[in-house]
């Protein structure tokens, strides 16, 4: 497996390790890079639907199997609301772009660009298996979706499909699912050893442990959680070698997590709003208390 470690950094005691990659190694990921490489070279299914928290990694993991695919053809798309509305919005960049010019938009010319859109993924797949990471697929647009179907289920493409937990599949990647072309793989908040030896890896030395406690305690194991602190840590000099161990004296909040934290309780109502209140004054408590503060229909 190859990994972008980052090499040893020049340091003195007490100051912050300076030129660290953006790009973390992947830890912790070995078994799902295998399964997912059997199935793409065995031709038993059509891809595989990541799913899990924002920031736990599931870009990353998919990044990692592009990265593997050497020189077998491989792709890359976003679903995003700017395109949504607009067909084949998502996957325009793997189009020429005469097609647009030379196809309208009704009903005939829509099916005229689906099939002609169709050959040319195929073309570019060139008697090989595409490799596609598609972030975010349940933002894509309706005509994207409808090209992943017939391109999938003739393993036209591997398709590697992100998508937060909670959020639900378009029904073109449910009935994939249901029909046995896509698999489902859950990607999990990394334990704490993992993170350790994370760590280890990023710093280049060894991580106090009640820092590293500290750092698995704060991040519950979500990637993007982690590298945020230890990026903006570093940058104040919070994280700092003393006796030979990196020592974390302070815990900032980056932007990026703060961020995090809003996008996941946007579209919480005040009555929801005031149980995570509670438990984030209380760290926890138990379910019939919390029914008796609240009401037992908010807390489910």
């Amino acid at each position: 497996m190859r990994y972008a470690i980052p090499g040893p950094v020049a340091r003195e005691p007490g100051a912050t390790l300076v030129g660290v990659s953006t790009q973390w190694p992947l830890t912790a990921r070995s078994g799902s890079i295998e399964r997912l490489g059997r199935s793409f070279t065995e031709h038993a299914v059509g891809g595989v639907v990541l799913t899990g928290p924002a920031g736990v990694g599931k870009t990353r993991l998919g990044e990692e199997l592009l990265a593997l695919a050497g020189q077998r053809p491989s792709a890359r798309a976003v679903g995003h609301t700017a395109t949504q509305s607009i067909p084949l919005g998502a996957l325009a960049h793997l189009l020429p772009v005469e097609l647009a010019r030379e196809v309208g938009l009704g009903d005939d010319d829509r099916a005229t660009l689906f099939h002609q859109a169709r050959a040319t993924i195929a073309d570019r797949a060139a008697q090989q298996r595409l490799l596609l990471l598609v972030d975010d697929i349940d933002q894509l647009d309706e005509t994207s979706l409808a090209l992943l179907l017939p391109l999938t289920v003739q393993r036209t493409i591997f398709l590697v499909a992100t998508i937060r937990s909670g959020r639900p599949l378009p029904s073109v990647v449910e009935s994939l699912v249901k029909d046995g072309h896509l698999s489902v793989e859950e990607v999990l908040p990394l334990g704490h050893d993992d993170i350790v030896t994370l760590l280890h890896r990023v710093l280049d030395g060894p991580v106090e442990t009640a820092s590293c406690e500290r750092l698995a305690e704060v991040s519950e194991g979500n990637l993007q959680v982690l590298h945020e602190v230890v990026r903006l840590a570093q940058m104040r000099g919070s994280l700092r070698i003393e006796g030979g161990a990196w020592r974390l004296t302070e815990v900032p909040v980056p932007r990026a997590l703060d961020e995090l934290v809003r996008s996941r309780i946007r579209g919480v109502d005040s009555e929801q709003r005031r149980v995570l209140d509670l438990l984030a004054v209380a760290g926890s408590l138990q379910v019939d208390d919390l029914v008796a503060l609240t009401a037992e229909s908010t807390v489910e």
